[in-house]
């Protein structure tokens, strides 16, 4: 699984590139992952915005249970369900998640240009698109090693 989703949380305040692979993957207990996931938004390679609804589980069971109690990742199924905004809301959201992203998330390392290229820049960039699918078209994702991977 090669595809890589935007995930901006306007609420929190972040954007970054994210891998499918974490889709994958329960990062802890089910009840407090859904309570940290709430306001995460993924754009798609189709334009559509998703958000987290569920996570199920692949396995069942006391080492299942433990693994998750203990806030290690297992195996699952991350369910994803269409979120309606409009495309200039969700401009604005990525905009003013963007800038506290820079703000609170500096990392030397980075390299993806939504992060690191002049701000003023981004923004033309990001509001001369015409729809979700054209935002998407711009993004110009890191490789998947580069992207988040775990929720």
């Amino acid at each position: 699984m090669s595809e890589r989703f935007l995930l901006i949380n306007p609420v929190k305040g972040y954007v970054f590139p994210f891998s499918a692979r974490g889709l994958t993957y329960i990062p802890g207990p089910i009840t407090q992952f859904l309570e940290r996931a709430q306001g995460d938004i993924f754009l798609d390679g189709t334009g559509a915005l998703l958000k987290i609804t569920n996570a199920v589980p692949t396995r069942t069971g006391i080492g299942t249970t433990v693994k998750l109690a203990l806030k290690l990742p297992v195996r699952g199924e991350i369910k994803l369900a269409p979120v309606d905004m409009e495309f200039s809301a969700y401009k604005d959201a990525l905009i003013a998640s963007l800038r506290r992203t820079r703000e609170t998330h500096q990392d030397h390392d980075e390299t993806w240009w939504l992060l690191v290229d002049p701000i003023d820049e981004v923004i033309t960039k990001v509001n001369s698109t015409r729809s979700l699918a054209d935002l998407y078209a711009i993004m110009e994702f890191p490789a998947d090693e580069d992207c988040l991977d775990l929720l």
